[in-house]
């Protein structure tokens, strides 16, 4: 046996002065089949309690010890604390087939105050919590289930305190208590494969700290202890910020490498693989930079030893001559847009030439008005120049004037002279262009110049 080099100090243990319980024990634990019916009922007392099963004699065939429901009843206690299982699965159903309205409940001391729990053995969740009250009070019917926030809220205020905001991040707000009930009560099933092994997977516990990383059960234990400081827990975080910072820029420093390993792949297909001693990807930026020249000059059909290298030259000429090019396409786009315009101008002006073709014919003289008019205006005649009868019987007119509208049908004589020629192609035509605008208006300067009955005045 190895000594010491230097003695350990006698382990001491002072309770806190002035106390004369634990702060969290439970005073009873009881299980109901039935209302009113209890099964049974188990009082403990503050301290060490030793639950141990009855040897039966040399009669017994099997293990000494097991079967006597010493697990189950830890379970229980554990249930009755928050947990949120109290058996496996199998196990959970067989009691919920024997004891479908089965119910148990304890008696829970916490900092000298009672708090009655009862809680549902059988497939029915029904949790009440009491506090201050007796189990008799929680058991009854009509009382309505209040679940077991209450209890764990209180026991994570008083207990816990500010320890609870140390807890590691993957534990969750609502389940430091739990997690706690794991650290102080492990599942018989881990037995001692560690001191940060709480919760087996076969229990079923159902508990947060269950699938959690051994660096985050250390922290609970730290925690509790009151061996972790929140700037350690800063300084941790960021540790964790960096890693994983660390992490991303591996994955996009792989993710660029095979960026690199296709792109040189794709260049020495098509520019041709590096040869010589002087090969690797730093290295063969020399070559395909010469070999793309040598490209590019071919492309352009350049002589032979020139190549163009002034990138950045071309590049900006490029971007000049596409500036022309843009100016050019919108001038030829204001030009199509006034040939568009000029176009419909010109059908507007095809349009108005019948009338205006009649106009110059006045204007030329190859007609020639004449009008008699007496103060009774029965009749009015116009002459045809060149055929010597009356101009509204001239088929030339007529043609001339149904070129400006086919559904004009001139008469042999107007009633009233001074109505006037122009006037009366306008009332006939309702046009209001100014070609026979000016064709009323050559009409009266006509009349102006015709024949006027001796002695009479012209009424026009």
């Amino acid at each position: 046996m190895q000594h010491d080099l230097f003695p350990r100090a006698p382990f001491s243990l002072t309770p806190e002065s002035g106390r004369k319980e634990p702060r969290l024990w439970i005073r009873r634990l009881v299980i109901w089949r039935n209302p009113g019916e209890i099964i049974r009922s188990v009082d403990l007392r503050p301290g060490l309690n030793v639950v141990w099963s009855r040897d039966p004699g040399s009669g017994q065939t099997g293990p000494i010890g097991h079967g006597g429901g010493k697990t189950m009843f830890c379970r229980l206690l554990r249930y009755c604390l928050g947990e949120e299982s109290f058996a496996p699965e199998v196990q959970r159903h067989r009691i919920a087939d024997k004891l479908p309205n089965g119910r148990v409940g304890a008696e829970v001391i916490l900092d000298g105050e009672s708090w009655a729990v009862v809680r549902s053995l059988g497939a029915h969740r029904h949790d009440v919590v009491v506090k201050g009250g007796a189990l008799s009070d929680a058991r009854r019917e009509t009382v309505s289930p209040t679940g077991m926030a209450p209890l764990r809220n209180a026991l994570v205020q008083k207990i816990l305190g500010d320890a609870a905001k140390l807890f590691p991040r993957t534990i969750g707000e609502s389940a430091e208590w739990q997690a706690t009930l794991a650290w102080l009560t492990r599942d018989q099933e881990c037995r001692f494969a560690g001191h940060l092994e709480w919760r087996d997977p076969h229990s079923d516990s159902r508990s947060p700290v269950r699938g959690r990383s051994m660096e985050d059960r250390l922290a609970i234990v730290r925690a509790l202890i009151g061996a972790l400081t929140t700037a350690e827990i800063g300084v941790q975080q960021l540790e964790e910020e960096e890693d994983r910072r660390e992490k991303d820029l591996r994955a996009e420093t792989t993710r660029l490498d095979w960026e690199i390993n296709r792109e040189h792949a794709r260049l020495a297909i098509a520019l041709g693989p590096a040869t010589g001693p002087a090969i690797g990807h730093e290295l063969d930026v020399a070559h395909f930079k010469s070999a793309a020249a040598a490209r590019y000059a071919e492309a352009l059909r350049l002589p032979v030893g020139k190549a163009i290298t002034d990138l950045e030259r071309a590049r900006g000429r490029r971007a000049e001559l596409t500036s022309i090019v843009i100016d050019q396409e919108k001038a030829l786009s204001d030009v199509a847009a006034r040939i568009e315009e000029r176009t419909k101008g010109l059908g507007q002006l095809r349009g108005e030439l019948p009338t205006s073709r009649a106009r110059v014919d006045l204007h030329a003289g190859r007609t020639k008005i004449t009008g008699k008019q007496t103060y009774s205006g029965k009749r009015f005649a116009v002459q045809c120049k060149h055929q010597g009868r009356p101009q509204f019987e001239c088929t030339t007119i007529q043609r001339r004037l149904n070129r400006a509208n086919p559904e004009v049908i001139l008469p042999k004589s107007v009633p009233g002279f001074g109505f006037g020629l122009g006037g009366w192609v306008g009332y006939q035509l309702r046009l209001e262009s100014p070609a026979v605008a000016l064709f009323r208006l050559d009409a009266h300067r006509l009349r102006a110049r015709a024949v006027r009955p001796r002695g009479r005045p012209f009424l026009g």
